[in-house]
């Protein structure tokens, strides 16, 4: 396993030499290549700052960033279908035909490190910090940023920025499962399409598990595999967030299985919670102590982190590259800071493990599919399990089901509801609110609505490829801001495209909500506190939207803007969508700040 987190940028322009401000503004090793045209020359520069990451021939230059398995060597002599065809790391790749000038960009399955990208008068600028560009558009180029409003308004109403755009009009990013082609003939072109797209191979015939084992046998096999992979870093010391949760414990268990000659450091971050103490002492006298690990644990009380709320804040979303609903998982800062005190270079981490387990709103999927082929006696069987694991969680269950039909069936109804909300105009009302839900209907319909009768499965996928990203990508950062490698173990297309083909039967039965971790616990020896255990995770957000002082300082910042104050309804926002709407703010503010 190779760790390269390699910052990139690349320049092309057409017809038009580089500017000189370019090269000085730019820092790293530089590769610089033109191709006359009968109407001129395109000229490319790149500049990447870490040798580990980049190969040249005669023929290619190769860049990659990010966790790789493969050698960069392997790339040089395969043809990009081939590439793509199986193409699962933690990172992008860019491959540079040096005669042609043909140019692919590539995402991962997942989006370990964002690549952001513009094609703005004549000239393309691409790189993993969106700063850079908006840097050299301003001072090179007179392009003066400004914010994206329909990209504001899809964070509010879908909660994430699902589509290519960003907060910062005209500037792009490549989502995961997606390449950008970029050639240079007559003049410029830019192709911006996915190659992998994980719910169309649910229904398969190809895609089949081994006939000879089992459904869980492969699964657990898997996981073994890429937790050796990650093994094999050149750390002698590997960090494991633990909360005692699910995640964590399945993540520290097949560290300690996979990595016999590591010193595993599980870091567990408290902010009050009784019960996960409970946990991670049960697990640490189970398991930690046999194995000579000892946990480190760090505490933070609720009343400290609200005290310094902004600045923790600001600083967290000025490392991450896209506004996050909520705290922005504000968390992932302090598990970060705490970890970079006991000196840990390389953390392994469980991040996201509720989409592939089956957590999230994912039960109300199934349920709602259930209902819709008439398969009443599993659905009368679901509920039992449900009711029997948790008796309050059914109502959540009842009302989360609802708004998943009302999303995946009446999108237009559904967010032109939303529209009136919270979009502010003062001319057309109507026909705005009309344009921006059949916008979002179709954007949600493009990328998270379920459109076949795998309803469950379906929305998985989808949820994994376009939700499951920025919030895994926000725990890189958060790390990585702090000279610290994280690796998501659960972020693989490998993984996935085996989950996809699991019976939907597993995810629930016979342990209700995530049954399938709760099995491999329970198979691990684990007793039944820890795998029928209730825990979630913790965050700051219903603190902050509960505390009102803090909620109204929001509210008086973000009207301060008037950009925003002219096109959002700040009135009609709750407390949540004001948070949305103010770590946009920030995050804008971060970008421009040097500019």
């Amino acid at each position: 396993m190779k760790v390269c987190p390699n910052h990139i940028l690349l320049v092309i322009s057409a017809n038009t030499d580089i500017p000189s401000k370019v090269h000085m503004s730019a820092e790293g090793l530089n590769f610089s290549y033109s191709k006359n045209l009968s109407n001129g020359t395109t000229k490319i520069s790149i500049y990447a700052s870490n040798s580990c990451g980049i190969y040249e021939s005669e023929e290619k230059l190769i860049i990659i960033s990010g966790l790789f398995k493969d050698s960069i060597e392997d790339y040089a002599d395969k043809h990009i279908d081939e590439i793509l065809a199986s193409f699962g790391h933690q990172g992008f790749i860019i491959l540079i035909d040096k005669k042609t000038l043909d140019i692919y960009i590539v995402q991962g399955p997942v989006i370990y490190q964002p690549i952001f990208y513009t094609l703005q008068n004549g000239v393309v600028l691409a790189s993993d910090d969106m700063s850079t560009i908006v840097k050299i558009l301003e001072d090179v180029y007179d392009v003066k940023p400004s914010m994206d409003l329909l990209a504001l308004y899809e964070f509010i109403l879908v909660g994430e920025i699902v589509s290519a755009r960003t907060i910062v009009k005209g500037i792009k990013h490549i989502r995961a499962g997606e390449y950008v082609h970029i050639t240079a003939e007559e003049c410029l072109g830019l192709n911006h399409t996915n190659y992998w797209e994980p719910w169309k191979i649910i229904e398969s015939p190809t895609h089949n598990l081994n006939a000879n084992k089992s459904d869980l046998q492969i699964l657990l096999q898997t996981l073994f595999e890429i937790t050796s992979e990650y093994c094999e870093v050149n750390e002698s010391t590997i960090g494991v967030p633990f909360s005692g949760g699910l995640d964590s414990t399945m993540v520290l268990t097949l560290l300690l299985k996979a990595c016999k000659n590591k010193k595993v450091i599980p870091l567990h971050l408290n902010v009050g919670s009784i019960y996960e103490l409970y946990l991670t002492k049960q697990i640490h006298e189970r398991v930690c102590e046999s194995n000579n690990v000892h946990c480190v644990y760090t505490r933070y009380s609720i009343t400290e982190i609200l005290s310094s709320y902004d600045e923790l804040l600001h600083r967290h979303i000025c490392c991450i590259p896209f506004p996050r609903p909520g705290d922005a998982a504000l968390t992932y800062s302090l598990l970060a800071e705490a970890f970079s005190n006991t000196g840990v270079k390389f953390v392994i981490s469980g991040d996201d493990g509720d989409c592939i387990w089956g957590g999230y709103d994912l039960p109300a999927y199934y349920i709602l599919q259930l209902l819709l082929k008439k398969d009443f006696s599993k659905f009368i069987q679901l509920i039992k399990i449900l009711f029997s694991y948790d008796r309050s969680i059914l109502v959540r269950f009842i009302a989360e089901t609802v708004d998943t039909f009302m999303k995946t069936w009446l999108p237009s109804i559904y967010f032109t509801r939303r529209a009136k909300r919270v979009a502010r105009l003062n001319r057309a009302k109507r026909r705005f609110y009309k344009l921006l839900a059949q916008y979002i209907s179709t954007l949600y319909e493009n990328t998270l609505r379920p459109l076949s009768t795998n309803i469950f499965r379906e929305y998985l996928t989808r949820r994994f490829v376009f939700l499951s990203s920025p919030l895994i990508n926000t725990n890189v950062r958060a790390h990585e801001c702090r000279n610290i490698i994280l690796a998501p173990l659960f972020a693989s297309r490998k993984l996935l495209e085996i989950i996809a083909s699991l019976p939907d039967e597993l995810f629930f039965t016979p342990y209700g909500f995530r049954s399938l971790q709760r099995v491999f616990l329970k198979v691990a020896g684990y007793p039944p506190s820890i795998y029928k255990q209730k825990k979630s995770g913790f965050s700051t957000t219903n603190y902050v939207t509960t505390d009102a002082q803090i909620i109204t300082k929001i509210k008086s910042l973000i009207s301060t803007d008037p950009y925003i104050s002219k096109s959002v309804d700040l009135h009609k926002l709750d407390a949540h969508d004001l948070l949305k709407v103010y770590n946009a703010k920030l995050k804008y503010e971060c970008l421009i700040k040097d500019v």
